[in-house]
């Protein structure tokens, strides 16, 4: 099979992925928009075709090294039906010769293609599926793998993520969940915590919560402005949920409770609820009744959306505010017929001591399915400025780290 390749408008790449099994909001024009903006980057769109059938799309994010070497990057790899070994074959192919033509020195794919079966330990399951093979024609079309390693380990994009199958019924889904999240989630229930969608209020609160976690982890904090940009560049398929609480419904809740001597066999009991609303009561008249307990901003593409920012308020961290938002999100996709709900990225560790272990064992405890998909892959067309590029970003990166954790990192 020799295909063509041939620049196409956004749109017609636009319509091929969303009717693709591997669609993934990374391959669609609004990411493009992304970008260009966040990147200062350029974008192309292409199609590959079999004779005058369109059987692949891709969008190539381009930008500049040195000022004057050009590099491309195809998030999330290639729109094509990766179950066709001659496809997967003749489109990477294609794409060499393309990265020929253009004189990009440097040519990077991360495929949104699972390596193998996994149990939500890690653990390969036996009698799965294996689509190693993907990443062994890769290699020998001349593709450099950077590898079945640890997840964070400079790639572009996650290699590693854990995805919730939601095309079950609701209440199933949250049986499934471990007992302590399950448990407290139904609590939730009887404190009257609500989740509704709100991309207005929404994007201030995930700007505000987001700069509280710079202070723990050392990052730069994004501001109000990004985070609009955002939602309005993934217009519709963006979706922003905010989660809230009543303080004075829960001391009223509490006040009954005591007055109708529930408590009274039960003195331990009872000393923790007059506490519990001590605090209540003096929380309501520094922050008053409504609290902002989570917020988040997910895309939806297809029958997938992903969770690209999930925060909870650190000023009251014990109401688990994201245990409610999660559940109502995906009560908001199953009415639109999505039928994975990705968490996107952790370390693909699954060890207790592991520094990101945290990251896993709560979004593990939805009981998702373990992802790990097949990685970056870079076809150095000039190897010499390839290796420099390599060097010089993985070298920016750490400097920017160390920077970062200066200026934002809250002293303790």
């Amino acid at each position: 099979m020799k295909l063509i390749i041939k620049t196409i408008e956004a749109h017609i790449n636009d319509e091929f992925v969303q009717t693709s099994p591997y669609a993934h909001y990374q391959k669609m024009s609004m990411h493009g928009q992304f970008l260009i903006w966040n990147n200062k980057a350029s974008v192309e769109y292409v199609g590959f075709y079999d004779q005058s059938e369109l059987v692949g799309s891709a969008l190539i994010m381009i930008k500049h090294f040195l000022g004057v070497f050009n590099y491309a990057y195809v998030p999330s790899g290639l729109c094509i039906d990766y179950k066709k070994v001659s496809l997967v074959e003749a489109a990477h192919q294609a794409l060499k010769e393309h990265a020929k033509e253009k004189r990009w020195f440097l040519l990077r794919i991360d495929p949104n293609v699972e390596r193998v079966e996994k149990n939500l330990k890690g653990e390969v399951v036996e009698d799965g599926f294996n689509n190693e093979w993907v990443s062994d024609t890769l290699i020998k079309l001349g593709y450099t793998h950077k590898g079945y390693g640890y997840g964070y380990d400079g790639s572009w994009r996650d290699r590693f993520t854990l995805i919730l199958d939601i095309d079950k019924p609701i209440n199933e889904i949250v049986e499934n969940f471990a007992k302590n999240k399950k448990t407290f989630y139904k609590r939730q229930l009887k404190m009257g915590v609500t989740t509704t969608v709100n991309k207005e209020q929404g994007i201030a609160y995930l700007a505000k919560f987001e700069k509280q976690l710079t202070q723990i982890h050392g990052f730069k904090p994004k501001p109000v402005s990004y985070f609009k940009k955002v939602v309005d560049t993934y217009g519709e398929h963006a979706h922003v949920f905010v989660t809230k609480m009543s303080q004075q419904f829960n001391i009223d809740l509490i006040q009954q409770e005591l007055d109708s001597g529930k408590y009274d066999k039960d003195a331990s009991a009872k000393q923790s609820k007059i506490d519990t609303l001590q605090e209540l009561k003096a929380s309501l008249n520094n922050h008053g009744d409504v609290i902002v307990l989570a917020v988040g901003l997910f895309v939806c593409v297809g029958d997938v959306a992903w969770d690209l920012y999930s925060y909870k308020n650190a000023d009251f961290l014990k109401y688990r505010g994201t245990e409610n938002m999660h559940v109502y999100a995906i009560k908001h996709f199953q009415q639109q017929a999505v039928k994975h709900y990705d968490f996107v990225g952790f370390s693909g560790s699954t060890d207790p001591s592991d520094p990101y272990y945290g990251l896993y064992q709560y979004k593990s405890s939805f009981n998702p399915r373990f992802v790990e998909y097949i990685g970056q892959f870079d076809y150095r067309v000039h190897e010499t400025l390839s290796n420099l590029f390599i060097k010089i970003s993985a070298a920016v990166v750490k400097v920017r780290r160390k920077i970062n954790v200066l200026l934002y990192l809250k002293k303790q």
